[in-house]
């Protein structure tokens, strides 16, 4: 009784080729934002950090 909810949600949580293709797509697009964010992010600290230096 207690594993029909379970399969369901396995039922649910089927993909086929295309909508794993599209996920790695997504997922990838992520991956390139959040590194660019960590190098802004970095860029912009050290630059901070040089600017107070001269002061």
């Amino acid at each position: 009784m207690g594993d029909k909810g379970f399969e369901i949600l396995l039922e649910r949580a089927k993909f086929n080729r295309e909508n794993d293709e599209l996920l790695y797509l997504v997922n990838g697009f992520f991956c390139f934002y959040f590194a660019i964010l960590a190098v802004t992010l970095l860029k912009n600290i050290s630059e901070y950090q040089i600017n107070e230096a001269k002061i």
